[in-house]
């Protein structure tokens, strides 16, 4: 079954029906194999520079998405570490629970990734609330000037080497994108200041 899935992916991919994120989509989903995503990954489609912007936007729209959806670890008042998803679903409820910490609700209930549902204080959840934000703000800003990378560029060679993940020509930045840099290399500097 996997490998017929796997040839019908293929000729999928190779005739243009389909761009690298919906293969990408197919292996998180357990349709493909991690050698079947390897051995499409080889494998040299000829785009039009049209086709190669909008898979490659494709592409990286399906791993932002991915790198939210695997949400965030978060220190709460009890000093331990816990882990809290950012699906779609996930990312409701948080908003919910922001609403309630407005309109005055002091017993939160939520849970973390595989543990039972808790009463939450109002910090915790703020804590909790603010991180997912920050998470998504991160993600979206920085696939935002991802997209004008792939815009700019002049040939399909260029577009097909950006990957999610890599650094951002500074030229490319967008000023919030420029604020969030800033930030995180101040609170990376913070962190090694105090261990050492």
């Amino acid at each position: 079954m996997i490998i017929m899935l796997f040839e019908h992916i293929k000729r999928l991919y190779i005739g243009k029906a389909i761009g690298f994120g919906k293969v990408i989509h197919a292996y998180n989903n357990g349709w493909i194999t991690k050698q079947q995503l390897e051995e499409l990954r080889t494998i040299v489609v000829s785009y039009t520079k049209e086709e190669a912007t909008l898979f490659k936007m494709e592409e990286c729209s399906y791993l932002c998405h991915e790198a939210i959806s695997k949400g965030i670890d978060v220190v709460l008042s009890d000093e331990k570490v816990h882990h809290f998803s950012l699906s779609s679903n996930d990312q409701n409820n948080l908003n919910a629970k922001m609403l309630n910490i407005l309109a005055g609700v002091t017993e939160l209930e939520y849970h973390s990734d595989g543990e039972p549902c808790v009463y939450y204080s109002v910090e915790d959840m703020t804590t909790i609330c603010t991180s997912a934000q920050s998470k998504i703000t991160i993600e979206t800003t920085y696939n935002n000037c991802l997209y004008q990378w792939i815009k700019r560029c002049q040939t399909v060679d260029e577009i097909m080497t950006i990957r999610y993940g890599m650094e951002i020509p500074e030229e490319y930045w967008s000023e919030p994108w420029r604020n969030i840099v800033v930030k995180l290399e101040n609170a990376k500097n913070i962190h090694n200041d105090q261990e050492k």
